[in-house]
């Protein structure tokens, strides 16, 4: 078997994982095994408890993951918010959160990422193994929610993720980026619809790839808008999440306001 056609076919898990522990988190409410068909259960009950009474741990674990990247500035690479503005000078671009809005924290991404991981591993101990090495070749870098993590209804969320694929002996596309995330997707439970086709758009004037995906969650319809571009060796990603019109504009208007 061709490893490297082994490694490539895992491109993507960890943003497709992120994008599931999205899903999880913000739809913990009434989840059922629609959403994983896997561990969903488990999933809100962890999200209903209150925070553990030992929170270093889960700070050394989020900053063991930041401390993976031994390759340039750390704090240049993961951008900073501040007064509702992100940015990041690495990738070249800004963004607004809206002020009522909630932005996660690092513990909270982090419970995010174990969420994502639970959905898309399962207990496929080789997924696992390869979701956890994405994970430490990918920068969190935000996830704005427009409510506070268990608030009792349905949740929007834009959020943003890099993944390092310059260590691939062979050249990522932005398509064959999200053929994958596709092909990933197809692989889970979810019974996700994908838009025709993989499509462009401009973020900031300058274009990504694009990617529609369509799931059905508790009654609920589910969409999800993907944009990536490959830049300085990394597939920088947006992800939009949302159920209506209303919070359709609302994700729409925050990509908006991206400028690089």
């Amino acid at each position: 078997m061709n490893v490297r056609f082994v490694k490539l076919k895992y491109i993507a898990v960890f943003l497709l994982g992120l994008s599931m522990g999205d899903l999880a988190l913000g739809f913990s409410v009434r989840q059922s095994p629609s959403l994983t068909g896997l561990e969903s259960e488990q999933i809100s009950r962890d999200n209903e408890r209150p925070a553990p009474s030992q929170p270093n741990d889960t700070k050394s674990e989020t900053a063991a993951h930041l401390n993976n990247f031994n390759n340039g500035s750390i704090a240049e690479r993961m951008g900073r918010l501040s007064h509702n503005r992100y940015s990041n000078r690495y990738f070249g671009f800004t963004i607004r959160k809206p002020y009522a809005w909630t932005a996660l924290n690092d513990e909270q991404r982090l419970k995010s990422l174990k969420a994502g991981e639970k959905i898309i591993a399962g207990n496929n101990s080789a997924l696992q193994q390869q979701y956890r090495k994405a994970n430490a070749d990918t920068l969190n870098l935000f996830a704005f929610y427009r409510y506070p993590l268990g608030t009792p209804r349905l949740n929007p969320s834009v959020l943003s993720v890099a993944e390092n694929v310059s260590k691939y002996r062979t050249t990522i596309s932005e398509y064959g980026y999200l053929s994958n995330v596709k092909r990933l997707l197809s692989n889970t439970k979810l019974n996700a619809r994908f838009g025709s086709l993989i499509t462009t758009r401009q973020l900031g004037g300058v274009e990504f790839r694009a990617l529609k995906v369509y799931t059905y969650i508790n009654g609920v319809n589910v969409e999800q808008d993907y944009y990536v571009k490959i830049t300085k060796g990394y597939a920088l990603s947006f992800i939009a999440t949302y159920t209506d019109v209303v919070s359709r504009l609302a994700t729409n208007r925050i990509l908006s306001s991206i400028r690089f």
